[in-house]
């Protein structure tokens, strides 16, 4: 596992040093695309997959190598620090946003407050007056409101 992952990270490197795009995306569904006509690795790949979806991560190359080399060598018995048990799911967890919720966040865009009509923030978070943080509005609205 680790030569044929070897070998494709090497044709890669060999594309993108002769100026041809293959972005990081490319490459994982490169990767997953190879390894899953491999019937034992055909439920792994469809979990990590999942698990990234569910948590709202992004698989990177770098993840799914390291996922498929612990594999190989805990199928094959081959002594390794890493592990198949939740060595998906840790390496995912820790490509999580920073913020650590998991999942994905809402962007700014995504609300609206129907109490002062703008975009940004929901009415629960609103400072305006019915707002759900009216009363914890901070000193630089309270002078921006009397202006």
């Amino acid at each position: 596992m680790r030569a044929f992952l070897s070998q494709l990270t090497k044709w890669r490197n060999d594309l993108l040093n002769n100026d041809y795009q293959l972005s990081n995306s490319q490459f994982v569904t490169c990767i997953t695309s190879s390894v899953s006509t491999i019937p034992d690795y055909q439920m792994f790949i469809s979990a990590i997959e999942g698990a990234a979806k569910v948590t709202g991560t992004t698989i990177t190359s770098e993840i799914l190598k390291k996922c498929l080399i612990a594999k190989h060598e805990a199928r094959n018995g081959i002594n390794s620090n890493a592990t198949t048990s939740g060595s998906g799911s840790a390496a995912l967890t820790a490509s999580r946003s920073k913020d650590g919720k998991g999942g994905k966040k809402k962007r700014k865009n995504e609300y609206h407050c129907t109490i002062c009509n703008i975009s940004g923030h929901s009415k629960e978070k609103c400072y305006a007056e019915r707002g759900g943080q009216h009363n914890q509005a901070p000193e630089w609205y309270k002078k921006k409101q009397a202006e």
